[in-house]
């Protein structure tokens, strides 16, 4: 098997991973890195065919990953090793290959790091710390505070279009994963700061730079604002805010979700207005109602009374 067939069958593979994934450019590219990163490997170690591919190779292949220059974690290691298991699957009902090298890999899982969120007096304080008298005070306070109100992931808010604002109803349509669309409600205080940002702020730039498009989010020179772009606006504003956490536009997101549990929304209500497909995702953010469990069970249950 030469090298283009190698390649060959990782683009055939890439190719019926964006169509079973509804389209999605994020899980194909990053299917694409790993079998690329295996075939540079199996290249490195003159084997030319997958199928001479063995269980010690494989795991000659994840010392390599482990302790090579970007030190691997288990998490890491056990996602490539789940799409080649994957790819090794494909190639198995195609005969290509006789076997599965993959399927012994047993990896042991790290402890799923818990989200990172604020408390409502830091997001109130970092809202309020932004200065909306001028043009780009009234777009980030606008920009930040729709994030969490409809807990957007940044790439989300940074493709947002003046279409897919719904001030009579307040209601934002999202583009999420997958191109999976969903419509996420925001609250009314925040209404007439969107309007006054698309009548009076958004228009202004526009035709100062003579811009001619409709994403919601503009920069100083009224093109599309970037992800990176919002990041910047972000770290900018945390300084302002004085707030000592490290801040990212997901943490905003995280946040919208541990409030909104806090204050006893269902777990899969919160699931569907995140866009999460599995329950399991959002299960993560369920921490910071433990206490509030507690609380209500020995207050409520009737044996937990007695000492």
């Amino acid at each position: 098997m030469s090298e283009d067939v190698l390649n060959e069958w990782v683009i055939s593979f890439v190719d019926y991973i964006y169509m079973k994934n509804s389209h999605s450019d994020h899980t194909a590219d990053s299917y694409r890195r790993d079998l690329m990163q295996f075939v540079d490997f199996l290249k490195r170690e003159n084997i030319s065919s997958f199928n001479d591919v063995t269980y010690p190779i494989v795991l000659n292949f994840i010392s390599e990953i482990r302790y090579g220059s970007k030190m691997l974690n288990n998490r890491s290691i056990a996602r490539k090793c789940s799409a080649l298991r994957s790819f090794y699957s494909y190639l198995e009902e195609r005969k290509i290959v006789i076997e599965n090298p993959f399927i012994q890999v047993k990896l042991g899982k790290n402890k799923r790091k818990l989200p990172d969120f604020l408390f409502v007096d830091e997001i109130d304080n970092l809202f309020e710390s932004i200065d909306i008298s001028n043009e780009m005070g009234m777009r980030n306070r606008v920009l930040l505070e729709l994030i969490y109100a409809s807990g957007l992931r940044v790439s989300e808010a940074a493709n947002l279009c003046v279409g897919d604002i719904d001030l009579d109803e307040c209601f934002v349509r999202v583009l999420g994963k997958g191109k999976k669309e969903r419509i996420v409600p925001f609250y009314e205080s925040i209404r007439d700061l969107l309007r006054t940002y698309l009548q009076t702020t958004r228009t202004e730039i526009m035709l100062k730079n003579n811009q001619h498009h409709n994403y919601l989010f503009v920069s100083l020179k009224g093109e599309q604002l970037t992800t990176r772009g919002i990041q910047y606006i972000l770290n900018e504003q945390v300084k302002r805010s004085g707030l000592s956490n490290s801040v990212h536009p997901h943490t905003l997101r995280h946040s919208f979700a541990t409030h909104l549990l806090d204050g006893g929304c269902d777990l899969r209500i919160v699931q569907e207005l995140l866009g999460h497909s599995s329950l399991s995702t959002t299960q993560i953010y369920v921490h910071t109602t433990t206490q509030k469990l507690k609380d209500s069970y020995f207050k409520t249950h009737p044996r937990a009374k007695f000492k």
